[in-house]
């Protein structure tokens, strides 16, 4: 079911398929960056969203950005998809905000050896909420509403 969810999230002009992905996937997304970064988990028996920082990622200003958006991420997939809160299943996904994406691949980015990361790796979706990169740095990044209120509450 997370597949359906990240399908309908996707507010990009991008046409593009998203392929199932699972935890393992998501964890993968990890040590692409090197701050501002959730893995993000709906636990149906507590009925809540958890986010998950790493603990080697830097701790940094604008993880306020961060945890702004994993708010209204979560007010919204209530609100988006009612039903699926009445399931008994988790689901895992993975986000990241900020100006531009804090990714910690600067050496292929500034060599431009794109795409930095490897399709064949299956990264699962990553929910951008900022700026993202004009080149398909990683595949698979897609683009949420900028951090702001501004931005972001026309999302919600």
């Amino acid at each position: 079911e997370e597949i359906e969810i990240a399908h309908q999230l996707a507010l990009t002009p991008q046409s593009r398929s998203i392929a199932p992905y699972n935890l393992g996937n998501v964890l993968q997304a990890v040590d692409l960056f090197h701050n501002t970064f959730f893995i993000v988990i709906y636990d149906p028996e507590e009925d809540t969203f958890i986010a998950y920082y790493s603990r080697n990622h830097k701790w940094v200003a604008s993880v306020a950005k961060l945890i702004n958006s994993f708010k209204i991420l979560a007010n919204s997939l209530r609100l988006m998809f009612p039903e699926r809160f009445k399931s008994e299943k988790e689901f895992a996904i993975a986000i990241s905000s900020g100006d531009y994406p804090a990714v910690s691949m600067i050496e292929c980015i500034r060599h431009d050896k794109l795409p930095c990361v490897s399709e064949e790796l299956n990264v699962a979706p990553i929910f951008h909420f900022g700026s993202v990169f004009t080149e398909n740095i990683v595949p698979s990044m897609i683009a949420m509403p900028m951090p702001q209120g501004n931005h972001l509450s026309c999302y919600h």
